[in-house]
């Protein structure tokens, strides 16, 4: 099953359970550490 080669699956059963849970994979790529710490490298320079 090609399935396992994702790193997320959403299901699109109900319109507004599936908005949530891709704006919580958003999110949570946004936080991902080797994202952060750029942000986090340039406040530190501030």
């Amino acid at each position: 099953m090609l399935a396992s080669s994702y790193d997320y699956i959403v299901i699109n059963d109900e319109v507004e359970n599936a908005v949530d849970k891709i704006i919580a994979i958003i999110r949570a790529e946004h936080a991902k550490c080797d994202r952060a710490l750029e942000g986090y490298y340039k406040l530190m320079e501030e």
